[in-house]
């Protein structure tokens, strides 16, 4: 006869949420690919027309912008906007702009 092996059944929530857990460095990639989807998609219609690029790297959020006048623009705000892309996915994970 088959012995019917007694399964333990878990939502797919709870099996993701101790799957991050157990692996930070996936969970910290994702945030960072959820940041440069907000600066592409829901940042000022301005401010995504005059970017080139946006990579982080070693918890530095880098955007290359086309425009000189909204680079120093947004060099005085830097500050703000570290803590609204960190608002944007609830803890900290960059420590600084740099606009290139």
């Amino acid at each position: 006869m088959f012995s019917m092996q007694q399964i333990n059944p878990q939502s797919i929530k709870n099996i993701l949420k101790k799957f991050f857990k157990e692996n930070p460095k996936i969970t910290n990639k994702l945030d960072e690919a959820h940041l440069l989807s907000y600066w592409n998609n829901c940042t000022d219609p301005i401010i995504r027309y005059y970017t080139h690029n946006v990579f982080i790297k070693n918890r530095t959020f880098y955007a290359e912008l086309k425009s000189p006048a909204l680079k120093n623009e947004l060099m005085m705000q830097r500050e703000e906007k570290v803590k609204e892309l960190n608002k944007v996915v609830g803890k900290s994970i960059i420590d600084r702009i740099v606009f290139i």
